[in-house]
């Protein structure tokens, strides 16, 4: 399973509010790194985001 899939409800639906808004993935990694999340932050920054 991703890294990203296993976040709970709350944390994805952080993470997609602040791609929305335009928020650097290296500042959403760093939050998610800072919270023990490390597969999700690797992944999110191996991601191309489409807006």
């Amino acid at each position: 399973m991703s890294g990203l899939k296993k976040l709970n409800k709350e944390w994805k639906e952080w993470v997609k509010v602040c791609i929305l808004k335009g928020v650097p993935t290296n500042e959403i990694a760093s939050e998610l790194f800072s919270r023990g999340w490390d597969d999700a932050a690797y992944e999110l920054m191996k991601k191309k985001w489409k807006y």
